[in-house]
C-alpha cells in the first residue's frame, strides 16, 4: 500500500476510475485527476511517471488505453482555448519521471489527435477501434475512430446523461440516461440503429434517477437506479466468461525496496502487529525471495515531510510491534532496513471507551502561511480529521474548529475510535457561526452551517437555516428530522445514543439538544426507529460548512450506556 501524489492541487472532484496496463516494463495505472490532468503512475509503488494538463476542471471520465495511446475526455474549459470540453489521444512515448520524483510533463507534441467531443462525468467505451461517447446536455452519442480521431457519426438520444456511461457487449451499446430512458443501440460504420428504449421505474424525478453504468455478466444486463436494481436477460445465466490472458510480465530485476505488509495497521492498547517484508525491483515488480524479518532493523520513524512530529506508543523489534498498555491514542510510522534496503509502514493506536477530550492540552503554534494565526492540528490518530478540523481559541477557550478555507473539505466525517465500538452515548458542546438579517421587520437567518455527532454510523446533526435536528444514514437509506430552533454564535449541548434490540435487530436512534448551561431535558428531541439498525460503528464528528460560517466542537465525551 502507498500514497501517490502524481498531480497538483485538485480543482474539482474526480470520478475517474484508474485503468491498469504496462508501460516501460512497469505495471502502471492511467487516470484523470481532480487537477484537470491525465496522469500515469506506477501501480505497485505509487511513483508518478508522467502528467498532461488538459482542463480547467477535474477529469471525471475514465481514460481508455488503446495501442500505445491513452485517450481521455473532459467537459470543462480547455487550457489552451476558451472552448468547453475535448477528447484527446496521447502517445507518451518512453517518458521517465524527473529526478525530483515528480511526474514528467507531457506537451502538445504528445497529442496524436484531439476532437471536440465532450463529457463532464461520463466515460468513453471502446469497441474494436471505435470510441463511443455520450455528451451531457443534450445527450448525444458520438462514434470516433480511435486511430485517427475522426468523428464518424452522432445520434441524438435524449435530454441529459450524468455519471452513467455506455456499456458495450455483444456488438451493442446499453445507455441509461438521467431521466431513466435506457437505450439499446447497435452501432455500425454508417450510424446508430436504435433497437429499443426502456423506461426504468425508480429513475423518474419522483422516485429516483439513473446515474449508474450498466454491468454485463453471463448474458445479463444489470442497471441500477437510485431506487431499484434491474436485471435483464435469460432466466438461466450464460456460461462463465473466459479468463483474460495477459502477456507474461517482464523479468524482475535486483531488489530496490521493501513493501511492508500490513502497510497500515489499527491496534488497541497491548495489541501486536506482525510485519512481512516483500521485495520489489526498481520497476515495482514483485520478487519471490523470502526475507527474514528478524534480521532486519526496525525503528519508530518520523518522515521528514511529517507536519506533526509524533511516534507510536509501543516498541518494535524483529518484525513485531506491540502497543503500550496505556489507553493513550497515538499514530506514526515504522521504518525497516535490511542489507541497505528500506521500507516503511504506518499505524494508529486508538483508545476504547471512555473518551474525554476538551482540547485544552493542545499547544497552539503560529501558522507558517496566511493567515498567520495560532492553531494546532487535530488529534493525529483520528480518521478524516486533518485539513477539515483545527484546534483554535474561541472566546478564550480552546476548541475544535471546522476549516472553511478549502471548499473541497467543506464536509467532515471524522472517526475517533474502533469500527466495532457499540452501545455508547456520545455528547459534545457545539456551535455554528451565522449571519442574521432583518427581513420584513423580522430577524431571519441568512447563513449558518451544520454540526453533529456520529453514533453507530448514524449522523445526528443540527442543521443551520433549516432549523432542524436530523438523523440520517446515507440519506437515501434513512433521513428524518424534527424542528429545532437554535441560534448562531451560541453554544448548545448535543447528545446521541443508539439502542439495539438483540432479538430482532431493530434499533432506535435518539438525539437531544439544549442550550449549554441549561438543565438537560428529560425527553429526547428526536427518536427514530430503524428496522434494520446498524449494530456498531466508531463514534465521530460531523461538520458541514458550505458557506464561510465555521462550526465548533468542545467538551467531547463518549461513554458506555
Amino acid at each position: 500500500m502507498f500514497a501517490s501524489w502524481p498531480g497538483e492541487r485538485p480543482k474539482d472532484s474526480s470520478f475517474s476510475t484508474p485503468q491498469l496496463g504496462w508501460y516501460n516494463n512497469q505495471r502502471v495505472y492511467w487516470s484523470g485527476g481532480g487537477d484537470g490532468a491525465v496522469y500515469c503512475a506506477n501501480a505497485r509503488t505509487g511513483d508518478p511517471i508522467w502528467r498532461y494538463p488538459a482542463s480547467q476542471g477535474g477529469l471525471n471520465g475514465s481514460v481508455l488505453a488503446y495501442k500505445d495511446m491513452v485517450i481521455a475526455v473532459h467537459g470543462a474549459e480547455n487550457l489552451d482555448t476558451s472552448t468547453i470540453g475535448r477528447m484527446i489521444a496521447l502517445r507518451p512515448g518512453s517518458v521517465k519521471a524527473g529526478p525530483d520524483g515528480k511526474a514528467a510533463p507531457l506537451t502538445k507534441a504528445n497529442e496524436v489527435w484531439r476532437q471536440d467531443v465532450a463529457g463532464s462525468s461520463t466515460s468513453p467505451v471502446l469497441g474494436g477501434n471505435r470510441i463511443y461517447q455520450v455528451t451531457d446536455m443534450p445527450a448525444k452519442l458520438f462514434c470516433v475512430n480511435a486511430d485517427t480521431g475522426k468523428t464518424l457519426w452522432s445520434q441524438p438520444l435524449g435530454i441529459e446523461i450524468r455519471q452513467s456511461s455506455p456499456s458495450y457487449g455483444d456488438g451493442k451499446l446499453y445507455i441509461p440516461l438521467q431521466e431513466g430512458n435506457c437505450f439499446i443501440v447497435k452501432p455500425t460504420d454508417a450510424g446508430a440503429e436504435i433497437l429499443d428504449k426502456v423506461k426504468l421505474e425508480g429513475a423518474d424525478s419522483g422516485t429516483g434517477i439513473c446515474q449508474g453504468s450498466p454491468g454485463i455478466y453471463r448474458g445479463r444486463i444489470y442497471i441500477q437506479t437510485t431506487q431499484k436494481l434491474y436485471c435483464f436477460g435469460a432466466a438461466k445465466p450464460g456460461p462463465l466468461p473466459a479468463a483474460m490472458l495477459e502477456a507474461a510480465p517482464p523479468a524482475a530485476g535486483p531488489l530496490a525496496r521493501f513493501i511492508v505488509t500490513p502497510a497500515e495497521f489499527l491496534l488497541r492498547p497491548e495489541q501486536t502487529a506482525r510485519f512481512k517484508l516483500n521485495g520489489i525491483d526498481a520497476n515495482g515488480q514483485a520478487l519471490t525471495t523470502d526475507y527474514d524479518e528478524k534480521k532486519a532493523t526496525w525503528e519508530k520513524y518520523i518522515p521528514p515531510t511529517a507536519r506533526v512530529k509524533t511516534r507510536l506508543n509501543g516498541e518494535v523489534a524483529e518484525g513485531t510491534f506491540k502497543a503500550d498498555p496505556a489507553a493513550t491514542p497515538s499514530a506514526g510510522a515504522i521504518r525497516t532496513e535490511l542489507d541497505g534496503i528500506a521500507g516503511v509502514t504506518r499505524g494508529r493506536i486508538l483508545q476504547g471507551l471512555p473518551i474525554n477530550q476538551n482540547f485544552d492540552a493542545f499547544e497552539l503554534q503560529p501558522r507558517e502561511t496566511e493567515p498567520k494565526d495560532m492553531f494546532a492540528y487535530p488529534p493525529l490518530p483520528w480518521i478524516g480529521a486533518r485539513f477539515k478540523w483545527e484546534i483554535k481559541e474561541k472566546d478564550g477557550n480552546k476548541c475544535l474548529v471546522k476549516t472553511i478555507d478549502d471548499k473541497f473539505f467543506q464536509r467532515a466525517i471524522t472517526f475517533m475510535s474502533h469500527p466495532d465500538t457499540a452501545n455508547y452515548t456520545i455528547q459534545a458542546d457545539v456551535m455554528s457561526d451565522g449571519l442574521v438579517r432583518k427581513v420584513g421587520g423580522k430577524e431571519k437567518i441568512q447563513k449558518m452551517s451544520e454540526v453533529g455527532l456520529i453514533n453507530n454510523r448514524y449522523i445526528i446533526s443540527l442543521k443551520g437555516p433549516a432549523q432542524q435536528l436530523e438523523v440520517n444514514s446515507n440519506l437515501e437509506r434513512l433521513q428524518m428530522s424534527v424542528p429545532f430552533t437554535w441560534s448562531p454564535n451560541t453554544w448548545y449541548t448535543l447528545k446521541a445514543r443508539v439502542d439495539i434490540d438483540a432479538a430482532t435487530g431493530a434499533g432506535v436512534v435518539r438525539g437531544k439538544a439544549w442550550k449549554k448551561g441549561e438543565p438537560e431535558p428529560d425527553k429526547w428531541t428526536i427518536e427514530v426507529p430503524h428496522k434494520t439498525a446498524h449494530k456498531q460503528g466508531s463514534p465521530g464528528l460531523y461538520g458541514l460548512s458550505p458557506t464561510d460560517m465555521p462550526v465548533y466542537v468542545d467538551n467531547l465525551t463518549v461513554v458506555k450506556n
